[in-house]
């Protein structure tokens, strides 16, 4: 697997583009929802950023044998009307996947941001 490093500049460089992409789609999400791990500093960043609350879900599928708790996930995302979910990497596409499945069938209006679209 290719890795890719990614500076913080970078990264501040591309928090302050998904916020700008926010404003101009006219999208102002209640909370900003990071998925642990690779998501969390982009998240704590961006919710300073927005001045927003930050939450974590836990959906590990690369590094961890541990099955994600869709449970704790559906119900920390149904508690608001309006989330933005943010993840460092969509490589493959299937924690953005399971998080569509998850709750297609809940009011929240979702939105999806990532630092890096392999």
């Amino acid at each position: 697997m290719e890795k890719i490093y990614f500076t913080i500049e970078e990264m501040i460089d591309s928090i302050k583009k998904i916020s700008a992409q926010l404003v101009d789609s006219n999208y102002d999400p209640e909370v900003i929802i990071s998925v642990n791990r690779g998501g969390c500093t982009p998240g704590i960043y961006l919710s300073h950023y927005l001045n927003k609350q930050n939450e974590v879900i836990n959906i590990e599928l690369r590094d961890s044998n541990i099955e994600p708790d869709l449970i704790s996930i559906k119900e920390k995302i149904k508690q608001f009307n309006s989330v933005l979910i943010i993840d460092d990497i969509n490589d493959s596409g299937n924690t953005i996947g399971i998080i569509k499945d998850l709750t297609k069938n809940l009011a929240t209006k979702i939105h999806f941001a990532v630092l890096i679209n392999k």
